[in-house]
């Protein structure tokens, strides 16, 4: 908190004005009760004004030059703090915007169906049917909830993160088993490894970080068959997972802003809503785990994000450790 507090604008401010009254005093100072001392001294002891007056002079001006640096270094941090603080607020106006879509649009539909069951009666099949879409939409608010409570967990820095020695291509393999039904025919799995590949996971929050990613493949995507494809590999002492999607895909200038708070890539695809958390949420978690995420993606070819996790044995070592241990 201390660092924090230490770089921040306030500071730079205070050291501004500082230095722009120290910059003003020099002025004034060198100008009257210096130069007025200084001419006393040569007098007295008959030295060479000339050396010792040229001598003050580029005193004075290296230090008016490096106080003024100061300042002009200064009001440029300041600005950019501004700036960023400017655009802090409208990513938040658009989550506050957005997210407030994604809470009444399910809940107005969830109302519908139950208020049409009520006032009339309903076919079975019907009633099937209207029960599944209310499902669907409390799935999608659930999603939106446990991504803001996830969200203020890892910035409240509790302490909720527990790993566990997984071996990761048979949890992987579990997790799409698992999953397959909610996207049906657009999720595989490929494991290209032949040793161990254990690793230290949270295996609820790691299965909340895959998720986030597929659904990102099915919903930014525009071709007749989403497809989503979770690879494993191992990459000189790390375990690989590529999630590949044959999606929209992500401008290469917005690569390095993705997975920052709130930010939402805003091109064709304006009307499908989100919270702007997701990719965030994923960098987040990665960090937990000491992994790293990168992302590989061209505009209408689709999106391939790199996950990067430590591996605890070799490669060469058989399988000794079977089942979940805590860590």
């Amino acid at each position: 908190m201390k660092k924090k507090f230490l770089i921040g604008p306030i500071p730079i401010l205070v050291l501004t004005l500082i230095a722009t009254g120290a910059a003003l005093w020099m002025s004034i100072y060198s100008n009257l009760e210096f130069n007025e001392k200084l001419k006393k001294t040569i007098t007295q002891f008959k030295l060479n004004e000339k050396m010792i007056t040229d001598s003050e002079t580029w005193t004075t001006t290296a230090l008016l030059i490096i106080f003024f640096v100061i300042i002009i270094a200064g009001m440029a941090t300041i600005f950019t703090y501004y700036q960023k603080l400017q655009n802090l607020y409208q990513l938040q106006e658009n989550f506050i915007s957005n997210f407030t879509h994604e809470l009444k649009t399910p809940v107005a539909s969830i109302k519908l169906y139950l208020e049409t069951m009520m006032k009339r009666d309903v076919e079975p099949e019907k009633r099937q049917e209207f029960i599944k879409l209310m499902l669907k939409d409390t799935d999608r608010l659930h999603q939106n909830i446990e991504q803001i409570l996830q969200t203020s967990k890892i910035e409240s820095k509790k302490d909720f993160f527990k790993t566990q020695d997984i071996e990761l291509g048979e949890f992987l393999g579990e997790f799409v088993k698992k999953v397959e039904h909610l996207f049906p025919d657009r999720l595989t799995y490929e494991n290209k490894l032949k040793g161990n590949s254990y690793t230290k996971i949270d295996p609820i929050l790691f299965e909340s970080l895959l998720i986030n990613l597929i659904n990102n493949g099915v919903k930014y995507n525009s071709s007749e068959k989403p497809e989503v494809k979770i690879i494993l590999t191992s990459n000189l002492g790390t375990l690989r997972i590529d999630v590949v999607d044959n999606g929209i895909g992500i401008d290469i200038k917005d690569h390095k802003k993705i997975f920052k708070k709130f930010f939402r890539v805003f091109g064709s695809e304006k009307k499908i809503k989100g919270t702007g958390l997701g990719l965030y949420l994923v960098s987040q978690i990665m960090n937990l785990h000491k992994g790293k995420i990168s992302l590989t993606s061209e505009m209408g070819k689709g999106s391939v994000f790199h996950l990067e996790l430590p591996r605890l044995y070799p490669a060469g070592i058989p399988n000794l450790r079977k089942g979940i241990k805590q860590a």
